[in-house]
């Protein structure tokens, strides 16, 4: 990754120039930049796919916005655009309107952060109101999208991380159970959370890792969703079968046009009433961000980490 200087772009038809001041970093950029995503651009290419800033210039036939509105992109970086960046394109359909309640960091925060949560809880999970949910990995960007998701519905939650300090972090934000997965056992912890009954619902992180012991801690008729996974897993498919659970995965850029309308109206909406708020843990200039990259994943994050230009 190299820091240099390109012609600033111009926007065509339906499309938008942003002059961002954020950039958000997700786990996929990494795995897009490793040559390990399914989907993967021309090199050389400018990183990135969420982003928050002001619209500069905009082409035709472009309605919903004007110049000098602040806005939050997403979904760039594969076939146009990239948010490492102090300017970017954008097409329309991929902004949107971001509140002055939110920072522009917090605006680089939302789109695959609270989009992937959104997709795994109501789109794929199907979670209801007073089920216990299990996030392993709650204390990154998409874990802490998905407790402020889990809390307007009721449900119960339990997440794990890698320290003591982030588990306290857990906690603050409200859920029942926090879990240091390097010191407990989470599947006897579950359990006994819930009575040997199991979770109706995990949202699993690092499923290359954790997907065999994770489906013992499913309840009867369980539901796991793989959000994220670096390698192959072996599983004991008795442990489904017992259960009659059933697993499920997510990818964000599989959504059909109806699911993306709901996930835009629900952004709206939960930064309209407050129940969207990106909690940033780490902000660095955009210089670092390969070092940013080497940080994705640690134990030393909390919520979101992103660019600043």
């Amino acid at each position: 990754m190299k820091l240099t200087e390109i012609p600033t772009p111009t926007p065509q038809t339906r499309q938008a120039l942003i002059r961002l001041y954020a950039a958000g970093l997700n786990p996929f950029d990494t795995y897009i930049r490793s040559g390990q995503y399914a989907r993967l651009p021309q090199l050389p290419y400018t990183p990135g796919g969420d982003g928050a800033g002001i619209i500069e210039a905009l082409g035709d036939s472009v309605t919903r916005f004007k110049v000098g509105e602040r806005v939050w992109v997403g979904g760039l970086g594969l076939g146009i655009g990239g948010t490492y960046a102090e300017y970017t394109i954008a097409p329309a359909d991929s902004m949107g309107h971001l509140p002055d309640t939110l920072s522009y960091e917090q605006g680089a925060g939302i789109w695959v952060p609270y989009s992937t949560a959104y997709r795994a809880i109501y789109q794929r999970a199907n979670v209801r109101a007073g089920e216990t949910i299990f996030i392993n990995g709650g204390s990154g960007g998409v874990g802490t999208a998905s407790i402020q998701f889990l809390k307007t519905i009721g449900a119960r939650i339990a997440a794990s991380a890698g320290t003591d300090e982030r588990c306290d972090h857990l906690r603050q934000l409200g859920i029942e159970l926090a879990i240091n997965y390097k010191t407990q056992d989470y599947v006897e912890t579950i359990k006994q959370w819930t009575s040997d009954k199991g979770v109706n619902v995990i949202l699993e992180m690092v499923a290359g890792k954790n997907l065999g012991r994770s489906l013992q801690a499913l309840a009867t008729g369980g539901r796991l969703v793989i959000i994220g996974s670096r390698s192959p897993v072996e599983i004991n498919p008795r442990d489904i079968m017992s259960r009659e659970a059933t697993v499920t995965g997510i990818l964000l850029f599989n959504a059909t046009e109806q699911e993306m309308v709901q996930l835009y109206a629900r952004l709206a909406a939960g930064m309209a009433n407050g129940a969207i708020s990106p909690i940033i843990g780490t902000s660095l200039p955009l210089a670092e961000a390969a070092q940013a990259h080497r940080l994705i994943g640690t134990s030393s994050i909390f919520g979101n980490l992103v660019l600043t230009t």
